[in-house]
């Protein structure tokens, strides 16, 4: 497993050595995870992402690869009925090491505003999870180690609007499927990450 990560770590750093154009890129993530639990369904939540990205012209003006090294805090929610009309709301949080890959079209409309269309895979490790409910919190377990990555996709849209500053929608779907451990050892949710993202990035 750690040879896996540490495999993740030197992709990104390979790619931005040989990057035309480095910066960063933060924003919000709105997840709208499916899973698998008594028929529950999850409650959208609100996290964050923040990191480094690098860009490669395939065709000046036109074509062009972008790929990120992101923190992103990704999770989300639903409320456990335990008798009528009580239960407890449970958070599920993990924060993860995400990188990005994404083909971009760009569309110049003018010498400062080009929209972009782009899209391409991700892949993400969970470095550590919560789970917050009434009582307090917990370290999130999974069923395996491998629950732990996620593989997906991306599409999205987006603007240059000034001179090295874009403006991002995006929509990501997991083709994984996450176990994670919910109170006894034999209980398990079964989690597959959606989620919009709102981004702003700066390229250098």
């Amino acid at each position: 497993m750690k040879i896996k990560l540490i495999a993740i770590l030197l992709l990104s750093g390979a790619l931005s050595v040989n990057a035309q154009r480095i910066g960063i890129r933060g924003g919000v993530n709105i997840d709208n995870s499916k899973i698998e639990y008594n028929g529950l369904e999850a409650d959208t939540r609100v996290g964050f992402h923040i990191g480094a990205v690098s860009e490669f012209d395939i065709v000046p003006d036109s074509w062009s690869f972008n790929a990120g090294l992101l923190f992103s805090q990704n999770g989300f929610t639903f409320k456990y009925e335990r008798e009528a009309n009580t239960g407890l709301t449970y958070h599920f949080i993990t924060n993860n090491l995400e990188i990005p890959l994404h083909i971009r079209k760009e569309f110049a409309l003018s010498t400062s505003i080009k929209p972009f269309i782009h899209a391409g895979p991700y892949i993400s490790y969970a470095l550590s999870g919560r789970i917050k409910d009434g009582d307090g919190s917990h370290s999130m377990d999974f069923k395996k180690d491998g629950d732990r990555f996620d593989i997906g996709a991306n599409i999205g849209i987006g603007c240059n609007v000034v001179a090295g500053l874009r403006l991002l929608a995006n929509y990501g779907f997991g083709f994984t499927e996450n176990n994670i451990v919910f109170g006894n050892q034999d209980q398990i949710i079964k989690n597959k990450n959606r989620r919009f993202t709102i981004s702003a990035e700066y390229l250098f």
